[in-house]
């Protein structure tokens, strides 16, 4: 029977400390999501120890360990979420509430990795407000012990000599899935359990007695101080930008179980440290702290509309989390966990109620579109631009000319006019529609996500950056085929964010750098110098095929999701937030501006900046209760079609004597 180990409890506070610190923002703890991967193993190690001695002992019931897990996962689990739910029912926008009531749903019956594996990477931006992304862990954990128990039983009763054979197999297939997974399929082999089950199983090998005892106090020594460090290099090397799990893994996980292996026997100082009171209630607390923290964060970000939460509110939040813990641990856990207090038969009435509630609540909420008749007409209105960036970008972004470009502008005439560039210019298609239209002109649009027009340039922080240069490639041909019906080429595109790496104040996100194609040594060339190189060679081609080129300057970049934001704020009776101004705006494309208008005045081409278009001095984001912008940065197909169309007719084209009517 396994005997009780404090120092495991402070291997607990060891691993949820740097999990809260890095949801909550707070510097330092760029890799902190590693504590993680810590409970994982502690968990096999716990959980196998219990099932084999069970077995040993004849008295294992697969009725019962899942009796044991109920108490221990679903009343904390329940609270968290029937609470999460009266609190995005008094605050959430329809959309996020249906998408909460669908993550619910999901969570209750312990899916919600595959949930979040289909809709939000865990890097992103997105991920920062979903209250329950958290829990796609428990996922992992329960569906790793709906298989596990029956493999022991198994293995341990008829082939108990096969059994560190057994288990080396499945660790090995899986670490070798996580390693291939996290190249080909990150955002797969993050969530789901092939690529995680390796990591349960280094626990489970240390409680089965499969790895051979640390001889030697020396030596016990040397192996706790080493996985300590190991877990702690992780915390503060690693960061979103690491390729996780994969051979990233292996750092944080061998290291918990050298911690746990070396401990075993006889304590070492990592054991007597983690012993401490102070880290032992810390880690008692650690499953109420975990479900309590990221749902207060999520919500607090819905409320201030960016993920970067001041210092003072984020630490507030860490505090809140504890406090609730501790009631939660008290009052919820403990309760449940003892027979005595509530009988199997309660706790499998509580399971299965809670279950079909949770799951019959969310799939209501969702199926009456999360319930807009909360919300009054005005806010529906500005929220409901957010869909606008999803109707650009399913219908027209990252086509080729083969599958057929869209066309804009008048219809029934000829294209003459290519508008190429990145999703900032995908959302520049209702403002050149009309202006377009206006002139009786039309053109093709080519916009693809994250990739800016240039030539013999690629962005490294993509998941595929070769799908951007095969994009440009095949305009560049479709452009030398098309050259005498086409006249003019516009280029649009996040040319600050291209040229300087940083992203917009208050915004969240990879670091874009650039790196070139040809081979060259690029650590001494930074994104601005490749990014002048990359546009310069596309403009240089158009006009070799005698094309009018025009550049448009950047769309002021907001920092905060506007539809949403603005539609809470005003849904919660909160003063609406300040925009930036034009003078923000010139400063955050100070360099953007000057390449481009060095390119501009070399080549002879135009530049026609944007924002002073949408800036006056404060830069526009609400006009007659209708957002202008779909998220933080691209315009909508309001603020498009309506403020900046106008303001763009007549500034590239003469507009035509014979105006047709503006399409909706």
């Amino acid at each position: 029977m396994q005997r009780y180990r404090p120092d495991i409890d402070g291997l607990r506070a060891l691993a949820i400390l740097p999990v809260v610190l890095f949801h909550a923002r707070i510097p330092g703890f760029p890799g902190g999501y590693v504590g993680v991967d810590v409970f994982f193993v502690i968990s096999g190690f716990l959980i196998a120890g219990i099932i084999a001695d069970d077995i040993d002992r004849d008295r294992f019931s697969i009725i019962r360990f899942y009796e044991r897990r109920a108490r221990r996962i679903l009343p904390a689990l329940f609270t968290i979420v029937a609470v999460s739910f009266a609190i995005a029912w008094l605050i959430a926008l329809p959309e996020p509430f249906a998408e909460f009531s669908r993550s619910a749903a999901a969570t209750a019956v312990f899916a919600s990795n595959f949930y979040f594996w289909e809709t939000t990477n865990y890097f992103s931006v997105a991920a920062e407000y979903r209250p329950l992304l958290h829990t796609w862990s428990l996922a992992i954990e329960e569906q790793f012990y709906i298989f596990f128990p029956w493999f022991l039983v198994v293995v341990l009763r008829w082939h108990r000599s096969q059994l560190g054979i057994a288990i080396a197999c499945v660790f090995a297939i899986s670490l070798i899935g996580s390693i291939y997974g996290s190249r080909t399929s990150p955002v797969a082999a993050f969530y789901l359990l092939p690529s995680r089950a390796w990591e349960l199983l280094c626990g489970a090998a240390l409680a089965l007695n499969l790895v051979p005892a640390i001889s030697g106090a020396v030596l016990r020594q040397i192996a706790a101080t080493s996985g300590l460090g190991m877990v702690l290099l992780a915390v503060f090397l690693f960061d979103a930008e690491t390729q996780f799990p994969g051979f990233a893994a292996l750092l944080p996980c061998l290291g918990t179980a050298l911690i746990i292996h070396a401990g075993s026997d006889a304590q070492t100082w990592v054991s007597r440290a983690l012993s401490a009171k102070a880290l032992v209630f810390l880690g008692l607390i650690s499953y109420s702290l975990y479900l309590w923290h990221w749902p207060i964060l999520a919500f607090l970000r819905q409320g201030y509309g960016t993920v970067h939460l001041p210092l003072s509110i984020a630490s507030a939040a860490i505090s809140l989390s504890v406090v609730l813990a501790i009631v939660s641990w008290r009052y919820v856990e403990r309760p449940f966990r003892t027979p005595g207090q509530i009988r199997r038969t309660g706790i499998l009435a509580f399971a299965g109620s809670g279950t079909v509630a949770v799951v019959a609540v969310g799939l209501t909420v969702h199926a009456f579109n999360g319930m807009p008749w909360r919300i009054d007409a005005t806010t529906r209105t500005i929220a409901a631009a957010a869909a606008d960036r999803q109707q650009i970008r399913q219908s027209c972004m990252s086509k080729l000319p083969s599958d057929g470009l869209c066309i804009i502008g008048r219809a029934g005439v000829r294209p003459s006019v290519l508008l190429w560039g990145d999703s900032h210019a995908g959302a520049l298609m209702p403002a050149l529609d009309v202006a377009l239209d206006a002139s009786g002109l039309a053109g093709y649009v080519a916009s693809h996500s994250a990739c800016a027009p240039l030539l013999g340039v690629r962005r490294t922080d993509s998941y595929d950056p070769w799908s951007c240069v095969r994009f440009n490639e095949a305009l560049v041909e479709f452009v030398d085929a098309q050259a005498a019906e086409l006249d003019s080429v516009i280029l649009a595109g996040r040319w600050a964010l291209n040229v300087s790496g940083n992203r917009a104040t208050g915004e969240s996100g990879t670091t874009p750098k650039l790196a070139s194609l040809d081979g060259d040594d690029d650590t001494e060339q930074d994104s601005a110098t490749l990014f002048g190189r990359g546009l310069e060679a596309l403009v240089n081609h158009l006009r070799s095929r005698s094309l009018r080129v025009i550049i448009l300057g950047g769309v002021p970049e907001i920092g905060w999701d506007v539809p949403s934001l603005l539609a809470s704020r005003l849904h919660l009776g909160l003063p609406l937030p300040d925009a930036p101004t034009l003078e923000d705006t010139t400063k955050r494309n100070e360099l953007a501006n000057t390449l481009l208008e060095n390119i501009a005045s070399k080549q002879g081409i135009e530049l026609i900046p944007l924002a002073p278009l949408l800036c006056r001095p404060d830069c526009l984001i609400l006009e007659s209760n209708q957002a202008l912008y779909s998220d933080d940065d691209h315009l909508s197909i309001y603020g498009g079609r309506n403020v900046l169309g106008p303001l763009l007719t007549g500034k590239i084209w003469p507009v035509s004597e014979n105006v047709g009517a503006k399409r909706n």
